[in-house]
């Protein structure tokens, strides 16, 4: 296994969430339940960093909410669009990051890769100059 990078506060909030991903799926080897193959984190408008404090329990909370949904959901009955989580009440510590989020769970085959869970760009500023590039 290898070592996962540290969470650095200065770092791209997309980053932030990825190696938090890595690391606790890494160390528990959580993996989908049968069925899923992937999930995707579409995060709110201004997304929090989760605190170091709170970020096993929030790991937890997450995958358990996966696990709960995945569960009562038959994968072939999902459209190719999947199984979208925008409601996390589940959990108070996951609804503290993730409230206006999206989480988008994928049918199919399991990826033999060992982080399944990824975070979808944030569009960011316009790399020219203004509107009219000057």
């Amino acid at each position: 296994m290898s070592a996962a990078a540290p969470l650095l506060y200065d770092q791209p909030i997309n980053a932030h969430y990825e190696v938090l991903f890595a690391n606790f799926i890494e160390r528990s080897n959580e993996r989908l339940p049968a069925g899923w193959k992937r999930a995707v984190l579409h995060l709110p408008a201004d997304p929090l960093r989760v605190e170091l404090s709170e970020q096993d329990r929030f790991m937890e909370g997450l995958l358990g909410l996966i696990r709960e949904k995945c569960s009562t959901t038959e994968p072939k009955d999902t459209s190719p669009q999947g199984l979208w989580i925008d409601t996390f009440d589940g959990s108070d510590v996951v609804n503290k990051y993730l409230r206006g989020a999206t989480l988008k769970i994928y049918p199919g085959e399991s990826l033999p890769r060992s982080v399944w869970i990824d975070v979808a760009a944030i569009a960011g500023a316009w790399p020219g100059s203004g509107f009219f590039g000057r």
